[in-house]
């Protein structure tokens, strides 16, 4: 397993989508990110737009996982004044099937961070796959997801996922059916239908129609179910459709000029 990531890497997308939905009124929780894939994007853009994330790691070296990092928070402190500010580019970060910079200590059994690991803690897509996820570290991320689905005002994204895993499908619908509180947005490219391109191809069905759980969520939004929306289209879309509520801060603008003037160096 490999990454394919490197210093000079540019995620404008994922640096998009941090900008709109982890700038958040500190009025409000965190921005939560649950994701299953193992790469580091959405690190490496965090920590180009200088947000902070906190991923279940310890911030000292080496950095050693344990699920009470998840309840830290992040506050800025002035001398002047009594009470902290909670700053506003916080948000958490859960690696569902794991990363490709975890590795586990082999007498110890902890979780820590490395670039280069031997054997990286991954659930890899095999049969497998579903008796893992109930094993540390994913069982704390799938805690923290069917916990988070199932609070009030809830809003779930969910980007690029096929709802073929069904230790996380099941938790979602479940939510949908539970919470009446929770809006839903899928996107996907290949949730439409699709007419065959070439000769010798056939007509794409869509997975709105073939999976057995989209056809459930394409169900309850055709008998009026107002909280759910399927979008067919990618991640790219998505960020572009995105109200962008927040006013752009002083450091992003600060962090632009330095950027250009880089540039034009």
């Amino acid at each position: 397993m490999t990454c394919f990531l490197d210093s000079s890497t540019e995620l404008p997308v994922h640096a998009d989508f941090l900008r709109r939905v982890a700038r958040r009124s500190n009025r409000k929780v965190r921005t939560k990110i649950f994701t299953t894939n193992y790469d580091k994007c959405f690190e490496q853009a965090g920590s180009a737009g200088r947000f902070v994330v906190i991923d279940g790691f310890s911030h000292m070296l080496p950095q050693t996982f344990d699920a009470s990092y998840f309840g830290y928070d992040i506050v800025q402190r002035d001398e002047h004044t009594d009470s902290p500010d909670y700053i506003s580019n916080v948000f958490h970060l859960y690696k569902m099937h794991g990363s490709v910079d975890w590795t586990r200590h082999p007498e110890t059994k902890e979780i820590s961070k490395t670039e280069t690991p031997e054997n990286p803690v991954l659930i890899y897509p095999r049969h497998t796959k579903y008796e893992l996820a109930f094993e540390q570290p994913y069982l704390e991320m799938m805690s923290a997801f069917q916990a988070a689905i199932r609070k009030p005002n809830t809003g779930l994204i969910v980007v690029g996922f096929g709802f073929n895993d069904n230790h996380i499908s099941e938790p979602i619908l479940a939510a949908m059916r539970s919470n009446l509180n929770l809006k839903v947005v899928v996107c996907d490219p290949v949730l439409a239908p699709e007419k065959a391109r070439s000769e010798g191809e056939k007509d794409w069905d869509g997975i709105a129609k073939t999976n057995q759980y989209l056809k459930k969520v394409q169900s309850l939004i055709e008998n009026g179910d107002p909280r759910l929306a399927l979008l067919n289209g990618t991640f790219e879309d998505l960020v572009s459709v995105m109200p962008d509520i927040l006013a752009e801060t002083a450091l992003e603008k600060h962090l632009e000029r330095v950027k250009r003037m880089a540039e034009a160096s």
